[in-house]
């Protein structure tokens, strides 16, 4: 039978989430060991496969955006900061 959903070693394993964003997607989720989705941010456009957790909790993502710039082959240009309730806090188009 083949083992489906969140596993981990228990004893191997270290304190807090696991922040994932699916190829191609629009939505970046925070997920703890059980399996259970904590946060979730969205975005309009989609991003480009790169966000992180700030120290304040935040979320910093990399948008893609009407006209592209910075980094080729992204379609990046737009870099947003979310809170915990994905809420646009901050953002900056390049």
């Amino acid at each position: 039978m083949t083992q489906t959903g969140v596993t981990h070693k228990t004893d191997a394993a270290t304190d807090g989430c696991v922040l994932f964003a699916p190829a191609a997607g629009d939505r970046a989720y925070l997920v703890d060991y059980n399996g259970e989705v904590v946060p979730t941010w969205s975005t309009g456009k989609g991003f480009t496969n790169w966000c992180c957790l700030l120290p304040n909790g935040n979320l910093f993502m990399n948008e893609r955006c009407e006209a592209p710039q910075g980094v080729a082959l992204t379609g990046s240009g737009l870099m947003r900061e979310y809170d915990w309730y994905d809420n646009l806090v901050w953002e900056h188009l390049v």
